[in-house]
């Protein structure tokens, strides 16, 4: 029989997912004191709490652009759905109408992604109508209040995101540069299966490479400064997009294997001079992969790699 887990995994720690968790207790507990007897926004709180649990990030020093995100995406379920409402009527008809027409328009600005803050606006028009001083149905009231209690949710978000990055953030993203590391260490243990399990392990850590990549982007966007270990995470994903090359070329048999086990050394290196800040003298066994021959780019990685370890890293 399985044993139920009821402890996190190593992998959500290294994601701080106690902080998170912290950050949305405090951030709940925040919103509520200050909005749930507001007259203006207080009778909306579901869309106050929502806005603000999508805007609150595990890493990110404010958040300003999930919440416009979500704003935008309000705007448009929102104006889509009162316009059709007010032309129509509420009905059978003009409800899926609103939904359906909201989604149009959204793969139309981005055929990849039909937002679902959008679609949940759209519905939230028809199915939480406000009404005027004549008590009448009043579409312009209804949208104002979404947008004011969203507005307001995504500002205790992006006050609880900017206070724990200021204490934090360093401490995350060298997390999850470790947690980067142990997966590659996963990928290369694996060498002996199957190439295309391998290929597609390899795809799945490039992706969380460039997820913590464009969170270091954004972090050096913000602090107007560079961010410590975007060398590291630059070499490891040279490094691993030239192994995917690699593997490929194992597949198509135009190559022979090499050993993996001096790449782990390295990963290995990289891990303890990260969770340590030690610099390590080049050692004898971090230069075999010198002597492979045909794999030019990645020997030029590894050497990359080999010099971060060495101290020369930002």
């Amino acid at each position: 029989m399985k044993k139920i887990r009821l402890t996190l995994s190593r992998e959500a720690m290294l994601f701080d997912s106690p902080l998170y968790i912290l950050k949305g207790f405090l951030s709940m507990m925040t919103a509520y004191l200050l909005f749930h007897n507001n007259a203006l926004v207080g009778k909306d709180m579901i869309s106050i709490f929502f806005g603000m649990m999508m805007t609150l990030e595990p890493i990110n020093v404010s958040g300003l652009k999930t919440g416009w995100d979500q704003i935008q995406a309000t705007i448009l379920g929102g104006v889509v759905t009162a316009v059709i409402c007010m032309l129509f009527g509420i009905n059978w008809f003009t409800i899926p109408l609103s939904v359906a027409l909201t989604m149009f328009i959204s793969l139309v600005l981005n055929w990849r992604f039909v937002s679902p803050v959008a679609i949940f606006t759209a519905i939230y028009m028809t199915q939480f109508i406000q009404l005027n001083a004549a008590g009448e149905v009043s579409m312009l009231l209804t949208l104002r209040l979404r947008l004011l209690a969203l507005a307001a949710g995504v500002l205790v978000a992006v006050f609880y995101n900017y206070v724990f990055s200021l204490f934090f953030y360093k401490g995350m993203l060298q997390k999850r540069l470790i947690f980067i590391i142990e997966q590659f260490e996963q990928v290369l243990s694996q060498t002996g299966g199957e190439i295309q399990d391998q290929i597609h392990r390899t795809i799945g850590l490039i992706s969380d490479m460039d997820s913590l990549n464009m969170v270091m982007a954004d972090i050096e966007r913000e602090k107007k400064k560079p961010v410590k270990g975007q060398r590291l995470l630059k070499t490891l994903r040279t490094l691993a997009h030239y192994w995917m090359d690699y593997l490929m070329d194992l597949e198509a048999e135009t190559v022979s294997p090499v050993d993996s086990g001096v790449m782990l050394k390295l990963l290995a290196e990289s891990k303890h001079t990260l969770e340590t800040n030690e610099t390590l003298a080049s050692s004898d066994h971090l230069k075999e992969y010198q002597n492979w021959t045909g794999f030019p780019k990645l020997v030029q990685s590894l050497d990359k790699l080999r010099h971060w370890i060495e101290g020369e890293r930002l």
